[in-house]
C-alpha cells in the first residue's frame, strides 16, 4: 500500500538525520545510547530496536528465564510468544552461522512490516464491509499511519501482529466464521497480555449476530472458548520455569502494574516521564472521547467495543506509560476520527498535525528517549 510504504519512507529518513539530535542520556544502557546503535552500527536497521525491542530479541535468542522472585523481578515471560517465536522459527530457515542478532533484528523488522501492510488491508477491507463506505476505510488507514505512535507498527515490536491478528479475528466475526475468529482470537491471546480481552467484541458480535436471543445460541459458540485457551496454554508452558501458573500475569506488577483506578493511572500514574507522560495523559484522553463518540457513529457496535474494552483496561494498571502504543493497533477510534475529520479543512489540519508529532516522536525514539 502506497501510504504505508511513504511514511515507512519518511520515518527511514527522519532516523536517518536524527542521530544528529542529542540522546537521551537517562537510558539504562548509556554505553548504548552514547555509541548510537543498540544491536547493530546499520542505522536504518537498528533505529526499530529501543527499549522492550532487548526483551523480546533475549527470547529469540535464549527462550524464556526467571530472573528471581516473580512479583518483584523483571523477567522476559512478561513479554508473550507469538511474535518472538515467528521470529526465531524463520531464522531458523537461515544456516546456523547466520543466525545473528542482526539477523533476528532484520526477520523482526520485516514480519511487523508485512503485518501491518497485510493488517492494513484487512482494516481497509473490514471498515469498507461494516460501515459501506470506502472513503472513511480509506483516510481510516491514512490516520492510523500519520497517528504519532504508529511507528511501532514497523519495529521490533508486537503492534504490527496486533494489528493483524485483531482485524483478521473481527472480519471473520462479521463474516460468522466463528472457529476462524476463535482461532485468531486465541493467536491474538499469545500476542500480548492484554490479547485475550478479544474475546469481549468477538462474544458480542455473537450476540448480535444471534439477534441478542438465548436461545439462537448453538454449538459453534465453543470456538470462542480458543480465546482463553491460548492464554492458558501459555501459562501452562511456562509452568515447568516459573512454578506458578500465574506468572505471566503476576510478573507485570515487576513494571509497577497493579490494580488501580482509571483516575489514578491518569493524573497520578506510577514511574511518570517529565514530558511524555504529561502528552500521553493527553492523547488518551482524546482518544477516550472519541472511543465514546464511537458507540454514536460506528454502524457495527462490535468495532466500538473493540476499542473501548483495550482502551479502557490499561487504565487499571496504574501506569500510563505505553498506552499510546496499545492504542496504535485500535482501527475502530481512527474511523470515528475519519468520521470526525470528514471536512477537508479539518481533515488536513488532523493529518497535518499528526503527521508533525509522528516525526518528533519517531526523531525522539531513534535517540533512546522513552516514547509509548
Amino acid at each position: 500500500m502506497a501510504p504505508a510504504l511513504i511514511t515507512r519512507a519518511v520515518l527511514l529518513l527522519v532516523g536517518w538525520f536524527s542521530q544528529y539530535l542529542p540522546h537521551n542520556v537517562d537510558y539504562p544502557l548509556r554505553v548504548v545510547a552514547a555509541r548510537g546503535w543498540s544491536i547493530t552500527s546499520w542505522r536504518l536497521l537498528d533505529i526499530w530496536a529501543r527499549w522492550d525491542s532487548g526483551w523480546y530479541m533475549s527470547i529469540v535468542r535464549h527462550g524464556y528465564s526467571l530472573q528471581g522472585r516473580i512479583a518483584g523481578t523483571q523477567s522476559n515471560f512478561a513479554f508473550f510468544p507469538l511474535y518472538p517465536y515467528a521470529v526465531k522459527g524463520i531464522a531458523l530457515l537461515l544456516p546456523r552461522a547466520a543466525r545473528t542478532d542482526v539477523a533476528f533484528l532484520a526477520i523482526g523488522i520485516l514480519v511487523s512490516n508485512i503485518c501491518l501492510v497485510g493488517g492494513l488491508i484487512l482494516v481497509r477491507t473490514l471498515v469498507a464491509a461494516a460501515e459501506a463506505d470506502r472513503t472513511t476505510a480509506r483516510r481510516t488507514v491514512l490516520l492510523m499511519l500519520l497517528f504519532p505512535t504508529s511507528f511501532f507498527f514497523s519495529c521490533f515490536f508486537t503492534e504490527g501482529l496486533f494489528l493483524l491478528i485483531s482485524a483478521a479475528a473481527l472480519l471473520a466475526a462479521h463474516a460468522r466464521r466463528w472457529w476462524a475468529a476463535g482461532l485468531l482470537g486465541g493467536l491474538l491471546a499469545v500476542t500480548r497480555p492484554n490479547g485475550v480481552l478479544i474475546a469481549a467484541p468477538l462474544a458480542v458480535a455473537y450476540l448480535a449476530a444471534c439477534d441478542w436471543r438465548p436461545r439462537r445460541i448453538r454449538a459453534d459458540v465453543a470456538w470462542l472458548l480458543l480465546v482463553p485457551g491460548g492464554l492458558v496454554a501459555y501459562m501452562a508452558a511456562l509452568l515447568p520455569i516459573t512454578g506458578d501458573l500465574l506468572a505471566p500475569m503476576r510478573i507485570q506488577s515487576a513494571w509497577g502494574k497493579i490494580s488501580s483506578s482509571p483516575w489514578e493511572t491518569l493524573f497520578e500514574p506510577r514511574y511518570p516521564f517529565p514530558v511524555t507522560t504529561a502528552v500521553e495523559r493527553v492523547v488518551i484522553l482524546g482518544l477516550l472521547l472519541v472511543a465514546v463518540r464511537a458507540f454514536w457513529l460506528l454502524r457495527d457496535r462490535t468495532l466500538a467495543v473493540y476499542s473501548a474494552v483495550f482502551l479502557a483496561a490499561p487504565l487499571f494498571t496504574g501506569v500510563l506509560n505505553s498506552q499510546a502504543r496499545y492504542a496504535a493497533p485500535l482501527f475502530p477510534l481512527f474511523v470515528a476520527m475519519a468520521r470526525l475529520t470528514e471536512r477537508r479543512g479539518t481533515g488536513i489540519l488532523v493529518a497535518g498535525v499528526l503527521g508533525s508529532l509522528l516525526v518528533v516522536a519517531f526523531a525522539a525514539w531513534c535517540q533512546f528517549f522513552w516514547i509509548g
